[in-house]
């Protein structure tokens, strides 16, 4: 943030507070797990609402579309509630395709142990067939990532040029969320997809114990 103007800094500084004291008040006054869960859907909204706003800037263009998935092979960092949100739509998936995944995931999470992220170059496990499986939960991470050049997204080293106000915005909608979380006690950090949803999708307890306010993936 060294390079915003004072202005800038106040603005983004207002949202967090704002994200944070809107959610944080909503954490503490419904006091349930399932809610704690889909609420972390707000932001997806948020982030996408955004998108949408940024997009429309005169000759703004990103590159990301549909069947493009080099991003997808990078680290792909989830926090705890979109973990479960992710685990609870699998869990809906037919018994045959559940096992499918399970034994994609096993194999996805035994590669990727002990990866740093600058090392992480594995295909997403919910990639099918270069699409995202579960794009409409898809965490915000993968939602706010959007590349203005995929000339440099096909590069072994990819670090894609975005849009300033993008990285900016969404860092702060992000940023907020997680301290409302912190607030209500419950963690949100950032966890590599494929091995925390092997852990959210094998142990009934998960979901209780991160609302106990354990710590539940590695």
């Amino acid at each position: 943030m060294d390079d915003l103007s004072a202005s800038e800094k106040l603005e983004i500084a207002n949202l967090v507070q704002n994200q944070e004291k809107q959610l944080a008040r909503k954490l503490t006054t419904n006091r349930n797990k399932i809610f704690a869960i889909n609420a972390i859907r707000a932001l997806h909204e948020q982030i996408d609402v955004l998108t949408e706003k940024i997009i429309k800037k005169p000759g703004l263009h990103f590159d990301c579309k549909a069947g493009c998935s080099y991003c997808c092979s990078l680290r792909v960092a989830a926090v705890p509630a979109e973990v479960f949100l992710i685990a609870r739509h699998l869990k809906q998936l037919s018994t045959g395709a559940q096992i499918t995944l399970m034994d994609k995931l096993k194999i996805h999470a035994e590669a990727a142990r002990g990866v740093v992220m600058e090392e992480h170059f594995l295909p997403c496990p919910m990639l099918a067939d270069g699409r995202c499986s579960v794009y409409a939960i898809r965490p915000a991470m993968c939602r706010r990532y959007l590349s203005l050049d995929v000339e440099e997204c096909k590069k072994p080293d990819a670090c894609a040029s975005e849009d300033r106000e993008m990285v900016v915005k969404s860092s702060a909608l992000i940023f907020g969320t997680g301290q409302a979380y912190s607030r209500a006690k419950l963690s949100n950090q950032n966890h590599e997809l494929g091995q925390a949803l092997l852990v959210a999708l094998t142990d009934p307890s998960a979901e209780d114990r991160w609302y106990r306010g354990e710590q539940v993936f590695d």
